[in-house]
C-alpha cells in the first residue's frame, strides 16, 4: 500500500503569488517519492473539493455499468469507448462519478492528466490513463486525507 503525500510551495509568477501543489507517491517498493502531478493554485481553498468529495471518494465505488478494475482512469476510458452515445442516464451517472473522483474537477481549468481516486472492492487505489502512461496504486486514504488536511493549516506565505 501507498501513500499520496501532498506538499506545497510558495512561488511568485510575474508578480503573482501562487502556490505549487506536488501529489506524490511513496512507500512499498518506491525508493524515491514519484511525483504524479503539480498544479498552481492562487488560494488553499482551492483544496475545497477534496473536503467536498472526501465521503463520496472513501464509500462510493465505481458505477455497475463500468468495469471493476484497479485502474479506474483505465476502466472509464473503456466505458466511454464502449457506451452509445444515446444512453443519457448511464453517461449522466459515470460523469457525476468523474465529478467526485477526478482530480481534473478539483483543479478546473488546470491541464492534468486524467487522475482518480476512489474505492474499488474495498480497497482504495488512485491511477491514470492517457497517452503514452497507464498506472495504478493502492493507497491509504487516511494518509491522503491527513496529509491534505496537515496542509491546508499550514501557512505558506508566513
Amino acid at each position: 500500500m501507498y501513500h499520496i503525500n501532498v506538499a506545497t510551495k510558495p512561488i511568485s509568477i510575474k508578480g503573482n503569488d501562487l502556490i505549487e501543489l506536488a501529489f506524490s507517491l511513496s512507500g512499498n517498493d518506491i525508493v524515491e517519492e514519484i511525483t504524479f502531478t503539480k498544479v498552481l493554485i492562487e488560494k488553499m481553498e482551492e483544496l475545497a473539493w477534496f473536503s467536498k468529495n472526501e465521503k463520496n471518494i472513501r464509500n462510493i465505488n465505481l458505477p455497475t455499468c463500468v468495469k471493476s478494475d484497479k485502474n479506474i482512469a483505465s476502466a472509464l476510458l473503456s466505458f466511454y469507448e464502449n457506451v452509445s452515445e444515446e444512453n443519457v442516464e448511464l453517461l449522466e451517472l459515470v460523469y457525476n462519478y468523474r465529478k467526485q473522483h477526478g482530480f481534473r474537477f478539483a483543479f478546473r481549468g488546470i491541464n492534468i492528466a486524467d487522475i482518480y481516486i476512489g474505492k474499488v472492492e474495498n480497497k482504495y487505489f488512485i491511477s491514470s490513463k492517457g497517452k503514452g502512461h497507464s498506472w495504478w496504486y493502492e493507497v491509504d486514504i487516511d494518509y491522503f486525507f491527513l496529509s491534505l488536511k496537515k496542509v491546508k493549516l499550514l501557512e505558506p506565505y508566513s
